[in-house]
């Protein structure tokens, strides 16, 4: 049976990217919710790493001798150009030992991931990634087809704007110009379920 997922995301790179006043974060956390009689009930998280993100991560360490392992990794993914996941372990006798709740690929110990990355093979994190990974990670980690995946909680246009020109301000004496592209006002009103007309009010009242 399919269900609705919720997303949650905090960090203002994110929704600065999507509502396009920045290039689109190069990563992120996701946090998986699902809803049940009203109320939201957190089911899982991963960290999202775009191949934007990997592309510069190769270069920052191409010339650390103790990376070589995770740098061919990262080479094998830009070519392979697939939806790749990463676990990392904790060892049973660490201090803050943590295991997934779910059911994961298990290393030699017989031991879960305490924390799973997604590899994503795009330039950056937009609601086609969230979705994509959503989807991706639910069905195969939590055996939850999804039908919709929804943004919990996001933050007004509005709202957002102001931030952004608050932080912007701090590296830029000229005003912060908002341009309304027709790719941003049609990637928000899907996100937002509404029409491309009534997002276009919408963002015209922001600025």
């Amino acid at each position: 049976m399919s269900q609705d997922i919720y997303v949650d995301v905090q960090h203002a790179n994110f929704w600065w990217g999507l509502y396009g006043f920045t290039d689109l974060t190069d990563w992120e956390d996701l946090q998986f919710y699902e809803k049940r009689a009203g109320s939201f009930f957190c089911i899982g998280k991963v960290c999202v790493c775009s191949k934007s993100y990997l592309e510069h991560t190769l270069i920052e360490l191409q010339d650390d001798p103790g990376e070589k392992d995770y740098l061919q990794e990262i080479r094998q993914f830009l070519q392979d150009q697939v939806l790749l996941y990463r676990y990392f372990y904790d060892e049973r006798d660490d201090k803050d030992f943590h295991e997934v709740s779910f059911e994961a690929q298990r290393n030699a110990q017989g031991v879960k991931p305490s924390y799973i990355e997604m590899w994503y093979p795009g330039d950056g994190i937009d609601m086609t990634a969230v979705e994509k990974c959503t989807l991706a990670f639910c069905a195969r980690f939590l055996h939850k087809q999804g039908k919709n995946v929804f943004l919990k909680d996001p933050p007004p246009f509005e709202q957002t704007a102001k931030k952004y020109q608050k932080f912007a301000a701090l590296f830029n004496e000229s005003p912060v110009q908002m341009v309304l592209t027709d790719d941003l006002i049609k990637s928000l009103a899907e996100n937002w379920k509404i029409s491309e007309e009534k997002a276009r009010k919408v963002l015209m009242r922001s600025i």
